[in-house]
């Protein structure tokens, strides 16, 4: 399930176009690029970084559409979804290795198990909602 929203977020991020987007695949690239099946601390940092500047980026999106979506579901809708972005940056901010981690132990392989996300969900929803919402579609329920 995270993969799929990992990809939906970056499937939105590659179409906006905008310095954010650029950040967020560079920073894509960069991890694929040094890590594949590694799993030192550095690249669990990058792998970090890469789903903040994602998350960044899509959160841009959102906010360039917010006209349209708050005219399909309301302000306190579109609030709450750019609340789920942030708590989702701050939740891949924790997991985050600490800078003595980062700096002394960088090439050190570590086993990471990454919690899964509480609110996966509502934010998968939000993206959705969001994508009908940017093609002019009615939503399927009516905004609270």
């Amino acid at each position: 399930m995270n993969n799929k929203i990992l990809s939906l977020l970056t499937a939105t991020a590659l179409l906006g176009g905008c310095q954010k987007t650029d950040d967020a695949r560079t920073r894509a690239e960069a991890y694929r690029q040094a890590c594949l099946g590694d799993h030192s601390v550095k690249c669990q940092a990058m792998k970090m970084d890469a789903g903040i500047a994602r998350l960044e980026a899509a959160t841009a999106i959102a906010r360039r559409s917010k006209d349209k979506f708050v005219a399909c579901q309301g302000r306190p809708a579109f609030d709450q979804g750019i609340a789920l972005f942030d708590e989702k940056m701050d939740y891949y901010k924790r997991l985050k290795p600490n800078v003595f981690m980062r700096s002394v132990l960088s090439d050190m392989q570590i086993a990471f198990k990454q919690p899964p996300f509480k609110h996966e969900a509502q934010l998968a929803a939000f993206m959705a909602e969001l994508e009908r919402c940017q093609k002019g579609t009615l939503a399927l329920l009516p905004a609270n």
